[in-house]
C-alpha cells in the first residue's frame, strides 16, 4: 500500500506472521521457520513449515488460506491434497508446506540463507 509507513508496514507484517503462526499452530504444524527475505525477492518473508503426511499439508495450506482470506489478505495457492510441496502466496508472505522428505531435498531455508549469508531465521516453535 502505497500510504503506508515504513514504520506501519512493519506493523501489518508482524501481525501477519504472528496470525500464522497461530494458525500453524493450532493445526499442528511442524518446524515452522520465517526467513527474511532480500529487498529485490517477490516476498518481504518465507514462512516454511512440514506436515506429516500430503493430507496435513492440504489441511494446512487449506485452512491458512481460509483465515487469510478472511481477514482480507488475496491468496494464491500452488497443489492439491496430494502434494509434497504446497506454495501460499500471501503477497508480502509466502507460505511452503512440505513434507518432511521433501523439505531436506530442497532445503529452501539453507538456500536462502547461505545464499545471502544471513542467519536471521526464526525457529516459531514453542518450547514444550
Amino acid at each position: 500500500m502505497l500510504w503506508m509507513s515504513g514504520a506501519y508496514e512493519r506493523l501489518v507484517h508482524l501481525t501477519m506472521l504472528v496470525r500464522i503462526e497461530e494458525i500453524l499452530e493450532e493445526y499442528k504444524a511442524q518446524d515452522v521457520q520465517v526467513v527474511p527475505l532480500p529487498d529485490f525477492a517477490v516476498a518481504d518473508r518465507m514462512v516454511v513449515a512440514s506436515g506429516t503426511s500430503s493430507r496435513h499439508l492440504w489441511t494446512l495450506a487449506d485452512k491458512l488460506s481460509r483465515a487469510m482470506r478472511d481477514d482480507g489478505v488475496k491468496t494464491v495457492m500452488e497443489g492439491d491434497s496430494s502434494s509434497d510441496w504446497i506454495v501460499l502466496d500471501l503477497g508480502d508472505v509466502i507460505v511452503h508446506f512440505f513434507t518432511p522428505e521433501k523439505r531436506r531435498f530442497y532445503d529452501l531455508e539453507g538456500l536462502w540463507l547461505q545464499r545471502f549469508d544471513d542467519t536471521s531465521a526464526v525457529n516459531v516453535e514453542k518450547d514444550a
